[in-house]
């Protein structure tokens, strides 16, 4: 993750950082951000996820990342149910499962659709 190095003096002591995409669903873009995801919570200590989902999914989400109950295959929306968007959730969960790691990352789900 070298190469992502010079994410943190951009974002310095910022506590929120969006993270965007042109259009959804695009393989490149889902990849790069759970590098972008997993050097955030790794080197730079966040510990909230949030994601374009609602907030009924969020809390299935957070669940999954927690406890590993349940699979995003069946909670995402259908734009964002996709090989790495999965893997990045997985990822989440495996990293909270480390006693290793006391602060836990945390899914949350901020839109206003069903």
């Amino acid at each position: 993750m070298e190469d992502l190095q010079p994410l943190k003096e951009m974002i310095g002591s910022a506590s929120i950082v969006g993270l965007g995409e042109a259009s959804h669903g695009m393989h490149e873009i889902f990849t790069m951000k759970h590098r972008i995801v997993q050097y955030m919570v790794t080197e730079l200590g966040f510990t909230n996820l949030v994601l374009e989902e609602n907030w009924g999914k969020g809390l299935m989400l957070d669940q999954y990342v927690l406890t590993g109950k349940g699979h995003p295959d069946k909670i995402l929306s259908p734009v964002f149910n996709n090989k790495e968007m999965t893997q990045m959730l997985e990822w989440i969960r495996d990293y909270n499962a480390n006693p290793k790691h006391p602060n836990k990352v945390r899914v949350i789900g901020m839109d206003q659709k069903n």
